[in-house]
């Protein structure tokens, strides 16, 4: 969007707990921005339930750039609170949501700007993922793929999904296709807030455009797509955590089979579809053995070692949690300080 001197304007919105190891790296990323020679930026951060010194450091950098840093302290945790919050505060109508423990390469919100305004079809723009390898434990660069540059950078290749870690969207067309299907705002109970605005936005493609879902699923008539020139980088979590977040995976996926009946239908039928075809499977695998150097294929048999360990511990914590009777929300499965990995990002 532009403002009255014919100008970009642009609001990115971090929502942030307790990332004072990270939280300047993040808002430095921003001001580095090649759009920020040109556009209006505002800088929001919603620092929401901080016990550290997040706020504080926020505060000092709003001091620092008046006018372009701002802090809002939320007394309320949870993501979806602190998003809900970010984009009723924002004055422009592009936002670009980021998490407070990331950084984008220099052209990130340019290229997710420029993409919502050349398609009028879309209403978010999702960056790809970088993951940082280099500080993490070596288990942990064993349960990933490989790194693919000299940096010992691990770009996904394919990415087909709405990630939290960074994403814009046209506000003024995410309202209007938000009031279309009843909602004013994103629940905050929520625990997966990205996995969420791509039920929303799937269901109103295919009602909207009158297809059917299993279609929108493979990308057809989608409101959103993935920008390939757009870049955010993170730290992965320790391998030992895998297991935490798989089993908070499944507990989302419960949630949203409770608000998406049948989007969460469709996709498991489209889930057991594809495991059904063993002959395509079988000529993938050969495909890759075939490709693959004998190091590659020895580096497999580790990682799918440590996924097998992972996914049992996920099941264990899984169980445990729903035996226990424990209310599934947001606030449940805020990350504790032992599961973030921070090193290299200062």
């Amino acid at each position: 969007m532009k403002n009255d001197n014919d100008r970009m304007a642009v609001s990115v919105c971090i929502p942030a707990y307790n990332e004072e190891s990270t939280i300047e790296s993040t808002i430095s990323s921003v001001l580095k921005q090649t759009i920020a020679e040109e556009a209006d930026l505002e800088i929001l951060v919603g620092a929401n339930g901080c016990s550290d010194r997040t706020v504080e450091m926020v505060a000092s950098l709003e001091r620092e750039h008046p006018g372009i840093v701002r802090l809002l302290d939320i007394d309320q945790k949870g993501k979806p609170n602190a998003w809900n919050t970010l984009r009723s505060e924002a004055a422009h109508d592009v936002l670009i949501f980021m998490d407070g423990d990331v950084q984008a390469n220099p052209g990130a919100v340019r290229h997710l700007y420029d993409t919502l305004f050349e398609r009028d079809d879309l209403v978010l723009v999702q960056a790809m993922n970088a993951a940082r390898m280099k500080h993490t434990s070596r288990l942990t660069r064993w349960s990933r793929p490989p790194a693919n540059d000299g940096e010992d950078t691990l770009v996904t290749t394919w990415q087909d999904t709405i990630c939290g870690r960074m994403y814009g969207v046209r506000n003024d067309r995410l309202t209007s296709l938000m009031r279309r299907a009843g909602l004013e705002m994103m629940p905050n109970a929520l625990i997966h807030e990205d996995a969420w605005l791509r039920c929303v936005l799937d269901t109103m493609a295919s009602r909207d455009r009158g297809i059917p879902l299993e279609r929108v699923f493979r990308g057809e008539g989608r409101y959103w797509e993935v920008c390939p020139k757009s870049l955010v980088y993170f730290v992965p979590q320790d391998w030992k955590e895998d297991g935490l977040i798989m089993a908070r995976n499944l507990h989302a996926r419960e949630q949203l089979a409770e608000l998406f009946p049948e989007y969460e239908a469709t996709r498991l039928r489209l889930r057991s579809q594809q495991q059904s075809l063993s002959v395509r499977r079988v000529r993938r695998w050969a495909r890759k053995l075939l490709t693959t150097s004998p190091l590659e294929l020895a580096g497999m048999f580790p990682r799918r070692l440590l996924k097998a360990v992972s996914k049992r511990r996920a099941q264990r914590a899984y169980r445990g949690h729903k035996n226990a009777g424990s209310e599934i929300s947001a606030q449940n499965w805020i990350r504790s300080e032992s599961s973030r990995v921070s090193a290299g990002q200062k």
